[in-house]
């Protein structure tokens, strides 16, 4: 339950909101895409929603050379193959695309290009593709993350091999298409980095390596502040995690999250929060049963709880050998909810690669690298989230109330006139979401108050 309470502009009134939400069933996970081959195979990579409100993403395999795909797909999950890898442009895409602040797109290929060591790509609203860089193996080979840009256009990611000591770079394309390499990965300072780069508030780059480090070469975490410094920043123990795939995500409290492969408890993998002064804190190692290998970064739920994918794990373990893997929700004090039963190894797909993003239309969505035909899936996870408060408008007395919603949910708004009453009356009747902001209005009257709260309906 979240509460805030209206800025004090208003002498003798008093408005405090408390949103709440009902449990129940209305969970459902949808398949939106089957891929065949011909249209993609593989997709081993988030999908991001761009500013037309399509999503898109990419495919390690298929297409018309079996070498990778880009593809479209609406809100309603209507397919386009956008391009089909050929080699000399790219082969084998593993990381999203991300939109500039241009609007183009732009990602990486593993593979493929002038030294078949990997590209950097650009794809413009017509659909034209231009390799704007070809990774040599000096300058680094086999880019499996997703760049990220800063706010002047130049471009940061890592590849998980190549440079000085053949175990991967941090580099940097400026507005000249121009390839610095900021890192080669040494060994004790870090090695291979499968993730890519999350830029903190300042300006400084986070990141993680899947191996070395001073020992036993578990993974760290590195920084690579606004200046183009580069400083090791924490070293992974087994116990704590080991091997992180994934990028860091920032949370509300101005931390990070992020995942480990292997490690833990259970040696099944972890989810931890990373705090910016150097400390770790595991949050939930899984255990097999309840998920294994995380692969994918988490992300933070409207309600604070953290959602996400593992590669492994879950009751299909005895089908396929590591798991097919599963959909999982850890509420703020660390417990594995039980409030989403989707596990995969059936018609749903198996081995989620990729995490989930938060749709505009507050859904969840998601890929599995194989399932259906054994070419992977796209699918749409509708969860109840608790409504997204809203600062109310006071417009001389009269209140409107905004919530963040769910389309295709129903939602009641209710009042009392104390917080010590268990008696709530509806303001007005329920309402279906056809959009993702619901509102409504009230007038307060001079030295009167109102508690207000937002349900959603089974």
């Amino acid at each position: 339950m979240r509460a805030f309470r209206i800025p004090q502009c208003l002498p003798l009134c008093c408005l405090l909101l408390f949103w709440t939400v009902k449990a129940h069933s209305g969970i459902q996970l949808t398949n939106l895409i089957s891929f065949t081959g011909g249209n993609g195979a593989s997709a081993e990579a988030a999908l991001m929603q761009a500013t037309d409100g399509n999503f898109y993403g990419v495919t390690v395999a298929g297409g018309i050379s079996n070498l990778g795909t880009i593809y479209r797909m609406s809100l309603q999950g209507t397919l386009t193959t956008l391009i089909s890898f050929q080699g000399t442009n790219g082969a084998y895409p593993k990381a999203e695309l991300i939109e500039g602040v241009d609007g183009n797109f732009y990602g990486t290929t593993f593979e493929g290009g002038a030294s078949g060591l990997g590209t950097v790509y650009k794809i413009t609203s017509n659909n034209n593709i231009t390799t704007l860089f070809s990774f040599n193996g000096t300058n680094g080979a086999n880019p499996e993350s997703p760049l990220v840009q800063d706010d002047v256009g130049n471009f940061f990611g890592t590849t998980y091999g190549g440079g000085q000591y053949g175990l991967g770079t941090v580099f940097k394309i400026n507005t000249n298409h121009e390839l610095i390499t900021l890192v080669s990965f040494s060994g004790p300072d870090g090695s291979r980095p499968r993730a890519g780069l999350t830029r903190s508030q300042n300006g400084d780059l986070f990141g993680t390596t899947e191996q070395g480090g001073i020992g036993l070469g578990f993974g760290t975490i590195f920084k690579v502040t606004s200046t183009d410094i580069f400083i090791p920043f924490y070293l992974f123990s087994s116990y704590n995690g080991s091997s992180p795939n994934s990028e860091l995500v920032p949370n509300r409290a101005g931390n990070f999250y992020g995942s480990t492969f292997y490690g833990g408890t259970h040696g099944a993998g972890t989810i931890f929060e990373f705090s910016t002064n150097g400390s770790l804190a595991t949050i939930f190692s899984f255990n097999g049963t309840n998920g294994a290998y995380p692969k994918a970064r988490p992300i933070e739920g409207p309600d604070g709880s953290i959602l996400g994918t593992t590669q492994g794990g879950g009751p299909y373990a005895q089908n396929f050998a590591l798991g097919a893997g599963t959909i999982f929700q850890i509420t703020s004090n660390g417990l594995l909810a039980t409030s989403i039963p989707f596990t995969f190894g059936g018609n749903n797909g198996y081995w989620p690669f990729a995490g989930l993003i938060k749709g505009n239309d507050g859904r969840l969505y998601g890929t599995t690298a194989y399932g259906s035909v054994n070419a992977g899936a796209v699918f749409r996870l509708s969860l109840p989230f608790p409504p997204e408060l809203k600062p109310a408008i006071n417009i001389n007395g009269d209140f409107n109330l905004q919530w963040d919603a769910v389309i295709g949910q129903f939602y009641q708004l209710q009042y009392n006139s104390s917080l010590s009453s268990t008696t709530w009356s509806n303001w007005g009747s329920a309402v279906f979401a056809t959009n993702t902001m619901m509102t409504a209005s009230d007038v307060i009257t001079l030295g009167s108050q109102k508690f207000y709260r937002a349900m959603v309906l089974p």
